[in-house]
C-alpha cells in the first residue's frame, strides 16, 4: 500500500472517530474534513517532507487590530508551547490556523487527538477573533488564549 492509500485508509477511519459531517478527496494531496460544527479542515499531503498539513479558516473579516496582531505574532513565536500550532495572515486579509504533521509513524489515535485538539483551538481562536476579546492574552506575560494546549506539545516527535 502507497502512502496515499494510507493516508485515505486512515482519513477514512477518522471521521467517524471525530464526528466528521464528511471527508472529500479532492486529488492525491488534498483533502477536506467537515466537522460537525461545520468547520473546514484541509489536508494538504507533502510527500517529499513527509509530512501532512492541516489548515483552517478563522476568519473572512478579520478586526483591524494592532493589539490582535501582536497577540498573533506572539502565539506564533510560542511554537515550542504550542507544538508547532500557528496562525497566519491570509492574502485576503483573512486568517488561518496551520499545523505540520510528520507522518512516518502516525497512528489512528494519534491523528484523532491531533485533529481534534486542532478543531478545538480552531473554535477557541473563532471566539477571540469574534468577540475581539483581546483580554484573553497577556501582553506582559505572552499567554496564549485560554485552552488547554499540553496535547500539541511534542507532537512533531511522532515520527
Amino acid at each position: 500500500m502507497n502512502r496515499v492509500e494510507q493516508i485515505d485508509l486512515i482519513l477514512t477511519e477518522l471521521g467517524p472517530a471525530i464526528d466528521a459531517s464528511y471527508i472529500v478527496k479532492h486529488d492525491e494531496s488534498n483533502w477536506s474534513i467537515v466537522s460537525s460544527d461545520n468547520l473546514i479542515i484541509d489536508i494538504f499531503y507533502a510527500p517529499e517532507q513527509h509530512k501532512l498539513t492541516l489548515q483552517c479558516d478563522l476568519d473572512k473579516a478579520l478586526p483591524q487590530s494592532p493589539e490582535l496582531y501582536k497577540m498573533l505574532l506572539t502565539y506564533n513565536c510560542l511554537w515550542q508551547e504550542t507544538g508547532g500550532l500557528r496562525v497566519a495572515l491570509n492574502s485576503d486579509n483573512s486568517l488561518v490556523q496551520i499545523f505540520d504533521l510528520f507522518i512516518e509513524e502516525l497512528s489512528l489515535p494519534d491523528l484523532i487527538t491531533i485533529t481534534q485538539n486542532f478543531l478545538e483551538r480552531a473554535n477557541v481562536w473563532k471566539e477571540v477573533i469574534e468577540d475581539a476579546d483581546l483580554s484573553q492574552f497577556d501582553n506582559e506575560q505572552h499567554q496564549v488564549p485560554k485552552a488547554s494546549y499540553s496535547n500539541f506539545q511534542n507532537l512533531n516527535q511522532l515520527a
